[in-house]
């Protein structure tokens, strides 16, 4: 059976461990928490942040896709986001990205 896209809205939520595969879009808006979990973001993919804070703690993001703080708070502490020759960290503006002994490779961030 085939996937479809899907949206995911985490309004306040911790997780510990496990995987996230997002083939659709996650949406931030309250005070969420992704502790020591593998995160893979698929091409064309997003997961932003409208408003409070998503807190990546640990564990580790591929990025093939958008990671976007459009409000509030993109808080990266602890982990390592690797971005393909498509992926992208971006903030806009309003919005804040606390990188917090986080490593970014790949592209830039905008």
């Amino acid at each position: 059976a085939g996937q479809s896209a899907a949206t995911l809205d985490p309004e306040i939520a911790t997780t510990t461990g496990g995987t996230l595969t997002n083939s659709g879009t996650v949406v931030s808006t309250g005070a969420s928490v992704l502790t020591g979990a593998a995160i893979t973001n698929n091409a064309s993919d997003l997961i932003k942040v409208t408003s409070g804070e998503l807190q990546i703690n640990g564990g580790s993001v591929a990025n093939s896709g958008t990671l976007e703080a459009v409000g509030g708070t993109l808080d990266l502490e602890s982990v390592i986001v690797t971005n393909s020759a498509t992926g992208l960290v971006q903030v806009d503006s309003g919005a804040t990205l606390d990188l917090e002994i986080a490593t970014v490779t790949g592209r830039d961030l905008a």
